[in-house]
């Protein structure tokens, strides 16, 4: 039975060390997880669910592919210190993604796509720049390094615009909000402590009796009621018991 650098010798082109061999193993199975859920997530609806569940598992995988492609460039250095390059330009796309769409911070979304795309292209750009000469060694090298990019950035480009129009369409409607709002009549209120801190559809216009305690310049009318109860009073005193 082969052990596992015989199995990755076609792969490397020489035998490879058992540490090597070990990290490119998981380099493969990383990849391929990587790929296919990076590929999942931006072909589903962009809500919550499938796309930021998969879009975890592919900022995961890539931080995976980034530690191993960066113990393989050292073991090969300075021959695969490309690898190291593109893995840390990769990584760190993703991360600036990735961290917009966990603190939204104002206009995430323009990071989280560029982010995220960004890290996809110089990811793909990386696989066929190693790979791509062991199977097609008569493209030629500029190919491999430009291709992605030719046919990533139109798509990213795409995308920010269809965020562009969708975003102006979303602060359109707030503007019109805000100013059928402010168009709409307010009640007007006492100024007070208990009544700022109270919600508008809490607080209710004072009655009579409210006013009656509100304070001092409510003692005119406090004594105009008075009287009023004392002539009633007086008057049925006055009249004759049957």
């Amino acid at each position: 039975m082969q052990d596992l650098p015989d199995l990755l010798t076609p792969i490397v082109g020489v035998r490879p060390s058992l540490l090597f061999s070990s990290l490119l193993a998981i380099h493969i199975a990383a990849g391929a997880l990587g790929y296919s859920a990076g590929l999942l997530a931006a072909l589903s609806p962009k809500r919550a669910g499938r796309h930021p569940r998969l879009g975890t598992i592919y900022y995961w995988a890539l931080a995976a592919i980034f530690v191993t492609a960066t113990g393989m460039s050292v073991l090969h250095w300075p021959e695969d210190a490309y690898l190291f390059v593109l893995g840390s330009l990769s990584f760190s796309s993703a991360s600036v993604g990735y961290a917009a769409r966990k603190i939204r911070w104002r206009g995430w979304l323009g990071f989280h796509i560029g982010g995220m795309s960004a890290s996809v292209i110089v990811l793909a750009t990386a696989f066929y720049v190693d790979n791509g000469p062991k199977f097609a060694s008569q493209v030629p090298t500029l190919v491999y390094w430009l291709g992605p990019s030719v046919v990533g950035i139109p798509l990213l480009v795409r995308a920010f615009v269809r965020h562009s129009r969708v975003m102006a369409d979303l602060q359109g409607h707030g503007a019109q909000r805000d100013a059928s709002r402010a168009c709409e009549p307010r009640t007007a209120h006492p100024a007070g402590a208990d009544s700022a801190l109270q919600p508008a559809s809490q607080r209710m216009p004072l009655t009579r009796p409210a006013r009656l305690r509100s304070g001092p310049a409510s003692l005119p009318m406090i004594s105009k009621w008075t009287m009023r109860l004392l002539m009633l009073g007086l008057l049925r005193g006055q009249q004759p018991q049957r």
